[in-house]
């Protein structure tokens, strides 16, 4: 294609091919063709071999900054295991999330209580079971006892053996319960004193005289005497020691001071039905 020296308008100029306007330049809106100096092709061409300069000698610059880094982090770091490394950091991130998560909750010591209390609510629970079967024996050990004593106390003093739990019964029911091994009324933590002997507590075989002598006779059995006790007036006598070979109740009620002192002491026959 023949290139004209000159083109009259923009609209010549527009016609021809990229490749070929760039080796034309603008007059007063006229276009000629440059034959000295630098097309617009070239002077752009110029500028970006510039920039491509620029930038390789920056490049160049940083390459050799990151070089002489390279050197110093090979140097500083030439014995350190990679896979360690990795472990080491993996660990470090665990503790940090673990640390951060205790670190930032505000309810920690709600959270403590609450695992102090599931540690300890069986074992709680397991003493709680264990305190309550120990009362309850205790409790069963007090009853058995105290119906012992009751019962040996009814029988020695002549009630009859189908009357022993009435007794039980009403001996409840005056106050008397087990108290330092033994059957005493207690009012407000107070034992109770007889007032026969002011200086003594108030026995069961005490009240056992007054009930049979209150309304209660039918509890017991008839007064009978038999070996040598059998004869006129021993009823009426007191003894000062021995033994009291199956008392009748006024026997037993005479005597009453003597056996609670443990100066005489009462048996009965075996298979005795009076």
């Amino acid at each position: 294609m023949a290139l004209k020296a000159v083109l009259q308008g923009q609209e010549e100029y527009d016609a021809l091919p990229d490749k070929v306007r760039d080796h034309y330049i603008e007059n007063d809106g006229n276009f000629f063709l440059s034959v000295d100096g630098q097309t617009k092709r070239e002077t752009e061409l110029g500028s970006k071999v510039a920039e491509f300069r620029d930038n390789n000698v920056q490049l160049l610059k940083d390459k050799v900054s990151l070089s002489g880094q390279l050197g110093d982090i090979q140097s500083r770091f030439s014995n350190v295991d990679p896979d360690i490394y990795q472990k080491l950091v993996s660990d470090q991130a665990k503790l940090d999330k673990r640390e951060a998560k205790v670190v930032t909750n505000v309810d920690l010591s709600s959270q403590i209580q609450d695992a102090v209390t599931n540690a300890i609510k069986p074992i709680q629970a397991q003493l709680n079971e264990s305190q309550e079967r120990e009362s309850q024996a205790k409790h069963n050990l007090d009853k058995a006892t105290f119906r012992n004593l009751v019962s040996k106390t009814a029988v020695d003093a002549g009630v009859r053996s189908e009357a022993v739990d009435d007794v039980l019964g009403r001996a409840q029911n005056v106050g008397f319960s087990l108290h330092e091994g033994t059957a005493r009324i207690v009012n407000n933590g107070v034992v109770k004193f007889s007032q026969d002997r002011p200086d003594q507590p108030y026995t069961m075989s005490e009240w056992l005289v007054g009930l049979q002598r209150d309304g209660g006779s039918h509890l017991f059995k008839p007064s009978l005497s038999t070996g040598d006790q059998d004869r006129v007036g021993l009823d009426e006598s007191r003894m000062t020691g021995g033994q009291l070979k199956n008392p009748s109740v006024k026997q037993f009620a005479r005597n009453l001071e003597a056996i609670a002192a443990g100066k005489v002491t009462v048996t009965r026959s075996v298979g005795r039905s009076d």
